[in-house]
């Protein structure tokens, strides 16, 4: 079963935690139908997708084989939830876990850009000139087996190919064997782009945080 988190942003004002309204952008909105309470487009819960990426280095959850460093691990929610807050808690049907929370300042101290996590894998033909250029796949695949009409090459290999068009065989797939870094903010886009931009704009960033679970 898969993993999803659940979440929202409160703001501390007059000394104490308010919980923060519909302002972030709701993932699955559908521009094609009209904007309703089934179809927002913005949200309370401030992510609304599945990465694994994010909630490792959130709280250490779906950090597989330990491949990003978390910010912290799951501290259980806070003491001074906002009442708004303490009803969405109360409320709760989804068997929460790895209960957290994390303040803007904590948010913004982390170095996104600097931490990187490294990853193997295979990559179609098609995504070699992308791979080349940027460093990086924009699709890849952990392995695959290899097998007529499937050809997986090292990179070394298939970059001899290339040298000699009339080698490569048009009625094969060909994949290539490689290992690239990424950085933990490329790694978590939408929430670097969508989250903490919002974020930012709420107030001081020892007055915002996020609070969330996992289900």
């Amino acid at each position: 079963m898969g993993t999803d988190i659940h979440g929202y942003a409160e703001v501390r004002r007059r000394g104490a935690w308010e919980k923060v309204g519909a302002v972030f952008p709701y993932h699955w909105f559908d521009p094609t139908f009209p904007e309703s309470e089934q179809n927002p487009r913005l949200t309370d819960e401030f992510f609304t997708e599945r990465n694994y990426n994010l909630f490792a280095i959130l709280a250490d959850v779906r950090n597989d084989h330990g491949a990003f460093v978390p910010i912290d691990t799951p501290r259980g929610l806070p003491d001074d939830l906002s009442v708004e807050m303490r009803a969405i808690v109360a409320a709760r049907r989804d068997r929460p876990h790895d209960e957290s929370y994390l303040t803007l300042a904590e948010l913004l101290a982390f170095d996104w850009d600097g931490w990187q996590t490294p990853y193997r894998g295979v990559i179609p033909e098609r995504e070699w000139e992308h791979y080349r250029k940027y460093g990086r796949p924009r699709h890849w695949l952990p392995a695959i087996i290899e097998g007529p009409p499937i050809v997986v090459l090292d990179e070394p290999d298939y970059m001899a190919l290339r040298l000699h068009p009339a080698l490569h065989d048009r009625s094969k797939n060909y994949f290539i064997r490689a290992a690239w870094t990424e950085s933990y903010a490329d790694a978590v886009a939408p929430f670097i782009t969508q989250v903490l931009g919002k974020l930012v704009l709420l107030g001081k960033p020892e007055d915002v945080r996020i609070v969330f679970w996992f289900s």
